[in-house]
């Protein structure tokens, strides 16, 4: 599959390829790499750990997440071409499609002004849940997707599509308040420099959000 002829990719950073797949089964997403950087694999192999391609760390990351409870992309399959059984050269991962709503149109879109302050409230939660649990990769509005269900806190599920670590192993860290704060703020930061509508509604709503999803991992957290 990693030969495979495939359709041109919909996102592309870099080396890393999105395509987006039509199947008998249903809508699937693949993600290549088509070279991992020499200084991505040293770092691993000089400190004695075993590296892998970006698809590789997303898989991981993926265990990771559903480990502690969090909605993510399905893996289908992933594999990886090695040098010597070494050195990772390229590499795929499928996943199926989870369905929902992109947040990144939700947040955009002028007419969905109730679901928007929805999902603000669900994306703050989203990031407290994971800083809560000690993960603090940085996530973006467009690295999730959102669904309705009644039974989900807001009405709204977020649901994890693009778990990228940066070829970095998904460690959970110890919590630290000013870890949190800092990440928190970078998050912030990226969504203005979108240019994502962040009016104070919003912002409360994040902050609100944010502060009930620590709660949720056990964290005190003042109303």
């Amino acid at each position: 599959m990693v030969d495979g002829t495939i359709n041109d990719p919909f996102k592309q950073n870099g080396s890393q390829f999105v395509h987006r797949l039509e199947s008998g089964h249903g809508t699937l997403f693949l993600k290549r790499t088509e070279h991992e950087p020499a200084r991505h694999v040293l770092r691993h192999l000089l400190r004695g750990r075993k590296a892998y391609t970006n698809c590789g760390w997303t898989n991981q990351a993926i265990v990771t997440l559903k480990g502690l409870g969090f909605d993510v992309m399905e893996p289908v399959a992933w594999a990886e071409q090695r040098w010597f059984g070494l050195w990772p050269r390229r590499g795929f991962l499928l996943v199926t499609d989870v369905g929902g709503q992109e947040m990144s149109k939700v947040l955009n879109d002028p007419e969905l002004s109730p679901l928007r302050t929805r999902a603000f409230r669900t994306f703050g939660a989203l990031l407290g849940r994971l800083h809560g649990n000690g993960i603090y990769y940085t996530v973006r509005p467009h690295d999730v997707f959102i669904r309705e269900d009644t039974l989900a806190a807001g009405g709204l599920v977020p649901i994890l599509i693009d778990v990228d670590f940066h070829s970095h192993r998904a460690t959970v860290k110890p919590f630290y308040w000013e870890r949190s704060l800092t990440a928190m703020a970078e998050v912030v930061y990226l969504i203005f420099r979108a240019g994502y509508r962040l009016d104070r509604a919003s912002a409360i709503q994040l902050y609100l959000g944010y502060g009930a999803g620590l709660r949720s991992s056990g964290h005190r957290v003042t109303k």
